[in-house]
């Protein structure tokens, strides 16, 4: 049987955003965003522990107008996070008792319960993997008065979750920590050490609200009953 720990990050300072409160906690259709992403993972067959990463300044917040008001009969482990992401996932790890974890973005509500389960079944398989989506604009590489065109069939948007062994995102992160190294995500950790990450393909709907214009869009994805909730 499939196990793992979840951690859901939502400690960032949504700075993109720039509203008086976090987009974490920011409604659509009369629930916070981070709402989704709990109650996704809570209800998931594979899932063990929950971990829910939180900026101090909204530990209370949270606490009463998201676990009491929702989830208040559920078993939900709090974790501050850090200045960077990395560092609110190196303080979370330490709380993982599972042989898997699992990594979501919190500002991503519309993730589905197969490309969860994929994730995980995948991570059993080949110890990292990853959900992404092909990208659907012409990107380029500015470089002054030269501009490169990059083929998109090679290129790959990121998403979560991320699911690891345990021991292997550890070992990765111990790596980050010590060499005083900056990245973006944990298959960027894994990079760094030499592991690879299998990428499976995820959902153009498992979108991250970042910017008004993602929460007008969350908005319409779920009047029109277009993602999974």
């Amino acid at each position: 049987m499939y196990k793992v720990d979840c951690i859901i990050l939502a400690a960032g300072k949504s700075t993109r955003m720039n509203m008086s409160l976090n987009k974490q906690f920011l409604e659509i259709n009369n629930k916070p965003i981070i709402y989704y992403s709990l109650h996704k993972f809570l209800n998931h067959k594979y899932v063990n522990d929950v971990i829910l990463v939180l900026n101090n300044e909204y530990e209370e917040y949270c606490l009463k107008n998201v676990i009491k008001r929702f989830f208040l009969d559920r078993k939900i482990k709090i974790v501050l996070g850090g200045e960077l992401r990395q560092d609110s996932v190196f303080n979370a790890l330490k709380s993982v008792t599972s042989d898997y974890v699992l990594i979501h973005d919190g500002a991503r509500p519309f993730v589905s319960v197969d490309c969860i389960t994929n994730g995980i079944r995948n991570a059993y398989k080949y110890d990292a993997s990853s959900c992404y989506v092909v990208p659907k604009d012409t990107i380029k590489i500015d470089k002054g008065n030269c501009v490169d065109v990059l083929d998109r069939e090679r290129l790959l948007c990121v998403q979560t979750p991320q699911c690891f062994k345990t021991s292997v995102l550890i070992y990765a992160y111990d790596y980050v920590k010590k060499n005083n190294k900056i990245i973006t995500d944990e298959t960027s950790a894994l990079d760094l050490v030499g592991k690879k990450t299998y990428f499976y393909l995820g959902d153009y709907f498992n979108i991250k609200i970042t910017t008004k214009e993602d929460l007008y869009f969350g908005n319409v994805i779920l009047s029109n009953n277009l993602g999974e909730i």
